[in-house]
């Protein structure tokens, strides 16, 4: 009988030194929990924030669709012009993508057409930049272009990738002549032109080789 007290003696001690362990065991368990739950709302509350190397060079996203240019982990707020991103070209205006730019850029002495901030490879026709009108071709102004060109469904002359809206005369497209009048294609001129001291006839804005007033 004396045994079983001492033993029972010893269970209840025993029990008493556990309790605290197994509450400090408790106790980290919801301070884990807790922290693993803050930082999941963290993440998800900046879902759009984008970490980036010290030394990242390129586009980086600041939330909210907006986009600055970086050098070695610094914005460049003075720079503006094109920066590449995963294959496609952006126009940068002072150290920020600039989503609502629509005309030309330069870049290394080359002149680039931008559409919604971005390079349009695609494109070919006229653009107009600081009051003049310049020939594209393939989203690059190409200043050895002469000739006719289509821009809202009216043609244009352009000499050497500007539109030239002094000249007027015949100008060839695609095996055909037609009649110029200060850089716009004249589909209701009937009569004569001179083009380098020969006269031609004209009949609704095209030559006609076989005219004969008789």
């Amino acid at each position: 009988m004396r045994l079983l007290k001492q033993i029972c003696s010893i269970a209840l001690s025993a029990g008493m030194l556990l309790s605290p362990v197994a509450s400090v065991m408790a106790a980290e368990g919801v301070t884990q929990t807790a922290a693993e739950e803050t930082i999941e709302s963290v993440v998800s509350e900046n879902e759009d924030a984008v970490e980036y190397a010290s030394g990242y060079t390129g586009l980086a996203n600041y939330g909210g669709n907006v986009w600055r240019y970086q050098v070695n982990g610094t914005v460049q707020w003075n720079y503006t012009g094109l920066v590449q991103y995963y294959g496609t070209w952006y126009y940068v205006e002072k150290g920020t993508l600039n989503w609502n730019y629509t005309g030309l850029t330069n870049y290394y002495g080359t002149w680039y057409y931008v559409e919604n901030g971005r390079l349009n490879w695609g494109y070919t026709g006229l653009t107009n930049y600081y009051g003049t009108w310049y020939y594209v071709e393939k989203g690059v102004l190409n200043w050895k272009y002469s000739g006719l060109t289509n821009y809202y469904g009216m043609w244009y002359y352009v000499e050497g990738g500007i539109l030239n809206w002094k000249y007027t005369g015949l100008a060839k497209y695609y095996d055909t002549w037609y009649y110029i009048e200060k850089g716009v294609l004249n589909w209701n001129y009937t009569g004569y032109t001179d083009y380098y001291g020969t006269r031609y006839y004209v009949e609704k804005g095209v030559l006609v080789w076989n005219y004969s007033p008789f």
